[in-house]
This record gives structure tokens, C-alpha cells and sequence, in this order.
């Protein structure tokens, strides 16, 4: 399934959250996600961008976004070229 970021929120001390939603049998989940700083530089390039999301399932409120290449690593997935965007184009690579 993918998810839609739609703002970003600096949290003291916490760092950077990417708020982001996801639809499961018509119902919308809203989350938030610590993606850390790189994001938020170029935060308007992300705004409206869908993403694979992965959550639980049995509590659909339990899921991550998969952007940067760590976060598929994390669940032993690759990233699928067409989110090569994000190194190239933004010089965010990982």
C-alpha cells in the first residue's frame, strides 16, 4: 500500500517527524514517523509524495513509511527504482 506525506513537524529534542496517511477498506490512517533531518531540507520536493508503507495487521495505526533505502534494509526489502528520484534529483542518498 502507499502512503502520502502531508507536512513535516520538528519535535525539541526529538527531531524531525514526517506526518504522512494511508488508506486500508476505505478507512484513513494518519501517522507520524521520525525521518530524521534529511527530509525536511527539501520538504516541499516530499509534500504530497506516496511512499510504500508497511503496517501491522492487526493494528493498521501500527506502520512505517519506506523512503530512504534504510528503511526498506530495516525490513529486508530493496528499494524499488523508481524511488531512485530521491537520490538523484534531491542528493539525498544513503
Amino acid at each position: 500500500m502507499t502512503g502520502e506525506i502531508t507536512d513535516f513537524h520538528i519535535a525539541l529534542n526529538e527531531g524531525v517527524w514526517t506526518r504522512y496517511k494511508y488508506t486500508i477498506n476505505s478507512i484513513t490512517f494518519r501517522s507520524n514517523e521520525n525521518t530524521g533531518s534529511p527530509l525536511y531540507k527539501e520538504k516541499k520536493e516530499f509534500i504530497g509524495k506516496k511512499f510504500p508503507v508497511i503496517c501491522s495487521k492487526k493494528e493498521h495505526e501500527a506502520s512505517y513509511i519506506l523512503i530512504l533505502k534504510r528503511d526498506f534494509e530495516e525490513f529486508g526489502l530493496v528499494r524499488p527504482d523508481s524511488l531512485n528520484w530521491i537520490c538523484d534529483s534531491l542528493n539525498i542518498c544513503d
